[in-house]
């Protein structure tokens, strides 16, 4: 079900996507290479880096499910939006001790 839903959403949004070549970045941050569920456990990273928007693609998270009953499925996360910088190495939000 979980890599059913990914080329889902990879192909609705292909032709989006590929008028900004580039716009959408991917990073596998869990899981296997060549198949983020075959872990159980599979997570992607996904950036829009021209307004900062990011989402998490979990393949495999406690979800709600039918009669309020929880289940284990995939789940594409809207995390937020981040503040994009002026210049390469600019600290955006920065620390003190």
């Amino acid at each position: 079900m979980g890599r059913v839903l990914l080329a889902l959403i990879v192909w609705i949004a292909g032709s989006a996507w590929a008028a900004e070549d580039g716009r959408y970045q991917a990073l596998l941050v869990g899981g296997e290479a060549g198949g983020a569920g075959a872990s159980g456990g599979g997570r992607v990273f996904i950036i829009d880096s021209r307004d900062g928007h990011f989402w998490t693609w979990v393949d495999s998270d406690v979800v709600p499910g039918q009669n309020g009953r929880l289940r284990v499925g995939s789940v594409l996360r809207y995390q937020g939006r981040l503040r994009v910088g002026d210049h390469p190495g600019e600290v955006i939000v920065g620390g003190g001790r």
